[in-house]
């Protein structure tokens, strides 16, 4: 018990909210940083020194991608602090999932599962008792959103398109928790049920999009024979090349039906495409090392990552991108777990258009349990086939007590 109450708080120090800094809760918030440097020692020490382990293939990528912006940061002069937190958290986080992964996967996935359902539970509450139970309050409560948005907070997790770094790897851990126990279990649905109700409030067209597809594949493609359809390289590097024509060649125009007709945006995503023009212009101010980490929010992933770190931080990172991504090319018709990855990442891929993600912690714990899939995977079907031998010998020894009664 004390285990499973250390690693839902080790968790916690890292996917704490915007909302303590942001709303002056300074005790709090130096409490978390403070907590989150002792986690992050404990964790390293425990992986490099405890555990003996050198560093997974994940991580040494992770470290290259990072080495590129550590020195696009120092160039600008700029941003050190936040980078500093954001690298050392990223490694701490990836370095937890891999060693809960072999030690203990079901502690893994149930202590992820109640980080995510505390904050999007508060944060359902918080914006329910602002907005009440208002679809698109952009629109829909232009007042009380023009307000919030100027003097408080819309969502307490982070910004509004923020937001969906937390509700992703919470959507991950609820079918997971499903994949543990059974598709009928309540709390992984209860906390679904409050993810779509936080993206319809706030009308993240590409988030309330790829929730929906999420919770379709795990329901109706997962394990079933549409699944042999699905093809993870196909799915990547289409979604790469969507992204990659609306960012540099504004091609958005050929989805204009799904743009304008279904999600009710504008070609212009929303003004995003002006924000573009911001990255592209400290881009080609320093084209080779970019501008650093900063807080500069672009809302494009791929226009971020050339304003973070110029060309060699770009190539560096999808260089790990695709080493966390590579195990899904192979013939992986019977791992149906690489598979539901390789969809949840191609999802967030197209979400790299209207989004940030790089600089997003939910990002990195997605692609860590991605990376370890086919582990992650043995390890269920392990969980699994115990729980159908406890159930058998239970009915075994019903049946037994039966008999002797009788």
């Amino acid at each position: 018990m004390m285990k499973f109450i250390f690693i839902i708080f080790a968790f916690s120090t890292f996917l704490k909210p915007a909302c303590f800094d942001i709303l002056g809760f300074n005790a709090i918030n130096t409490f978390f940083n403070v907590s989150r440097i002792i986690v992050a020692i404990i964790i390293f020490i425990r992986y490099l020194f405890v555990e003996k382990r050198t560093f997974s293939k994940l991580l040494k990528y992770e470290c290259l991608f990072f080495a590129c912006w550590l020195i696009s940061t120092l160039i600008a002069g700029e941003g050190l602090n936040q980078f500093v937190v954001f690298s050392i958290s990223i490694l701490s986080i990836t370095m937890l999932i891999e060693l809960l992964i072999d030690k203990n996967l079901k502690l893994l996935i149930n202590s992820l599962f109640v980080n995510y359902f505390i904050l999007v539970t508060v944060n359902l509450i918080y914006m329910i008792s602002i907005f009440g139970f208002t679809v698109n309050i952009e629109e829909n409560a232009s007042s009380l959103f023009s307000f919030y948005q100027k003097n408080a907070m819309v969502s307490l997790l982070s910004s509004v398109n923020g937001t969906a770094s937390f509700l992703f790897p919470a959507l991950c851990c609820s079918i997971l928790l499903m994949f543990i126990t059974t598709k009928k279990n309540l709390f992984a649905w209860f906390l679904i049920a409050e993810i779509f109700a936080t993206v319809l409030i706030l009308w993240s067209a590409t988030a309330l999009t790829g929730v929906f597809l999420i919770v379709m594949y795990a329901l109706f493609v997962y394990k079933t024979k549409i699944e042999k359809w699905i093809k993870p390289k196909i799915f990547i590097y289409a979604v790469l090349l969507i992204g990659i024509g609306i960012t540099f060649f504004k091609i958005q125009y050929l989805f204009s039906f799904i743009i304008v007709d279904i999600l009710h945006k504008d070609l212009t995503m929303t003004g995003r495409t002006i924000v573009w023009n911001t990255g592209f212009d400290g881009f080609f101010s320093s084209p080779i090392f970019g501008c650093g980490f900063s807080s500069k929010t672009i809302d494009n992933g791929y226009v971020q990552l050339l304003f973070i770190g110029g060309l060699i931080g770009t190539i560096a990172y999808f260089i790990f991108f695709y080493i966390s991504t590579r195990k899904f090319y192979k013939n992986t018709s019977s791992i149906h777990l690489e598979k539901f990855f390789s969809f949840v990442l191609s999802v967030i891929l197209l979400m790299f258009i209207a989004e940030s993600w790089p600089q997003f912690m939910g990002l990195y714990i997605i692609i860590a349990l991605a990376y370890n899939a086919r582990k992650i995977e043995l390890r269920l079907n392990a969980i699994r086939y115990e729980r159908y031998r406890r159930i058998a010998y239970r009915a075994q020894q019903k049946r037994e007590d039966a008999t002797v009664s009788a």
